[in-house]
């Protein structure tokens, strides 16, 4: 599966070309799905868009992603 990433600075085009893209590849049948990673920590952006499926983190604690840490996987004073 190819994975095309597009970076760069806020307001310079990066979801306008995503989306001329998918409706690009759509139109010739082949499926495009856009995910979407805020903040500069890309890591940490993975994690959390990853914990997102799973139902024990369903819970609204961070507006991006809709997921909230476990109380016993918090680092202690969080």
């Amino acid at each position: 599966m190819p994975i095309i990433a597009i970076f760069g600075p806020d307001g310079s085009g990066k979801s306008t070309l995503a989306k001329f893209f998918r409706s690009y590849l759509l139109s010739h049948g082949i499926y495009v799905h856009i995910s979407w990673f805020r903040s500069s920590h890309l890591l940490a952006s993975f994690l959390a868009k990853f914990l997102s499926r799973f139902v024990a983190f369903e819970r609204y604690g961070n507006p991006y992603y809709g997921i909230t840490l476990l109380p016993k996987l918090r680092l202690p004073g969080c």
